[in-house]
């Protein structure tokens, strides 16, 4: 081998072993999951590597319409056969099996589509796990049915009945996953662009106008009496007026204490209010929230439950800046990220933003994809996702109280309890739905931003057979999330009859003052 061919190859070894470094160090971490729009990719990329191990085929094609035109003998045709059978056992045992090795989990197709074989927690697989995955998974299944097939009809078919099957597990399992990546525990990915350095800017949020809505009703609204509400209570109804709101409900996290101002300042704008609360709970071990209405706002038991969560969420944030730092390798200054905190708590969004807005961070490769990135669309919720959701490197949980006791506190002070966003919280489980509107739940909040119009179609249904009410909430935090807007609740203006329905016949029986 010439010393420019060494060279060639020491620097082809050196740019993979640094991809694999790069994807080890950042990439791991914001590789995105496979979802069903996005499944024609692992397609494509299943083809690409078919096509690669049927190239032989395409020699013996080549040869038997030269063949049959007349050019080359006959004879040559059998020699043909013979080497093309050669090829293709090479080609099917060695070639994917290769490029997944030296490429890291990343085969024919998947290169070009920039896929990735990994481990379930997105770390990279082993040389024995890839081979054994291209081996086990791919090839001696398709050349077993191929053989079995053969005895009876024709072996291709095999082949395509096998692919079929495996093909259908992976559109039907909720992780995507293939025959071979349950018996591995291995999984592909997508991979995200790359971002250039240079590229990298702080983002800053700005503030904005509070557009009109065709809504009048928005009963799901955050003041700074939660950690991550950025507006306080007078400011709010300015606002709510601003954009024609007429009955609005304030549901701050853990806390009833917006409610007594709020209340008595309703009326000065025009305004009419319905105390509220949002609670944490848990149910079957899910993490779930439940809205509180028509609550006595003034009863201790809320003081006694926003002070037990906060010393719980204190303890949580110490925890989880520091899983934080420990696996970014960076130093939060948290007195400054802190500042002006009223609650000092470091939620995954405080981090999030300060983060994402500090330049002393914007060469940092791993937050890249979020500031130019393709994860730039959303930051914050991206952000928090991949870092402090459950199972991500700093998930804090915090021990929540049991969705019974919490149903009956918001009874015991004369209060409606809804299920909040249940098809974001208990998505997985949405038998769980049923089983609480059994239990003493008195409706469902089914329009908000973070429900579809499948969600909603699903929870509409479920109105229906248990006849029970219906809230709308715009989930308004403050112009920094702009995914929620005051007053859209998506609620179309043909619906709003339903949440104005259960509003007048609660406000009837109400006794709070």
């Amino acid at each position: 081998m010439t010393n420019s061919m060494q060279g060639k190859k020491a620097t082809l070894q050196k740019r993979l072993q640094q991809r694999s470094s790069d994807y080890d160090r950042y990439g791991r971490y914001v590789a995105q999951n496979f979802t069903r729009k996005n499944l024609w990719l692992r397609l494509v990329a299943e083809f690409g590597d078919i096509a690669l191990m049927l190239l032989p085929v395409q020699l013996w094609l080549i040869v038997f319409i030269l063949t049959s035109s007349g050019f080359i003998s006959v004879g040559l045709l059998n020699f043909v056969s013979i080497v093309t059978v050669v090829l293709m056992v090479i080609f099917m045992v060695v070639a994917n099996t290769y490029l997944s090795v030296v490429f890291k989990g990343q085969s024919f197709g998947k290169i070009a589509m920039r896929l990735k074989v990994v481990n379930a927690d997105n770390s990279e697989c082993s040389r024995k796990t890839l081979i054994l995955r291209e081996l086990l998974g791919k090839v001696l299944p398709m050349l077993a049915c191929y053989a079995i097939f053969s005895l009876f009809t024709n072996g291709t078919l095999g082949v395509i009945v096998f692919l079929v099957l495996d093909g259908l597990l992976v559109f039907v399992d909720g992780r995507h996953r293939s025959i071979i990546d349950f018996i591995l525990k291995t999984k592909v990915v997508c991979l995200n662009d790359q971002v250039r350095r240079e590229d990298v800017e702080a983002v800053k949020p700005t503030e904005t106008i509070i557009p009109k809505t065709e809504n009048t009703i928005d009963l799901h609204v955050i003041s700074t009496f939660s950690h991550d509400g950025e507006v306080n209570v007078e400011d709010l109804l300015t606002r709510a007026k601003e954009a024609g709101l007429k009955t609005i409900s304030i549901t701050d996290h853990n806390s009833a204490k917006a409610n007594h101002s709020a209340k008595s300042l309703a009326p000065l704008y025009g305004i009419d209010y319905i105390p509220g609360i949002s609670i944490d709970c848990n149910y079957k071990g899910v993490h779930m929230r439940i809205l509180g209405y028509f609550i006595d706002a003034a009863d201790e038991r809320f003081v006694t439950l926003e002070h037990e969560n906060l010393m719980k969420e204190k303890a949580s944030s110490v925890r989880r800046v520091h899983l934080f730092e420990e696996f970014t390798g960076i130093e939060i200054d948290t007195e400054q990220m802190l500042k002006g905190n009223r609650f000092q708590l470091a939620s995954p969004e405080l981090i999030a933003r300060y983060v994402l807005n500090n330049v002393n961070y914007k060469d940092n490769k791993l937050f890249a994809p979020y500031i130019t990135g393709n994860k730039k669309n959303k930051p914050i919720a991206n952000f928090v996702k991949d870092f402090f959701a459950p199972g991500a490197v700093a998930y804090c949980p915090v021990a929540q109280p049991k969705v019974e006791d919490m149903i009956a506190l918001v009874k015991a002070t004369g209060g409606v309890v809804m299920l909040e966003d249940p098809m974001v919280y208990l998505k997985d489980y949405p038998e769980y739905i049923s089983e609480l509107l059994e239990q003493g739940v008195d409706g469902l909040e089914v329009f908000t931003p973070r429900q579809n119009k499948n969600d909603v179609k699903f929870l509409l249904r479920l109105v229906k057979h248990y006849n029970c009410a219906v809230s709308a909430g715009s989930e308004y935090h403050g112009p920094k999330r702009k995914e929620f807007i005051l007053g859209h609740t998506t609620c179309p203006v043909n619906a709003e009859r339903l949440v104005e329905n259960f509003v007048e016949a609660y406000s009837l029986t109400s006794t709070n003052t």
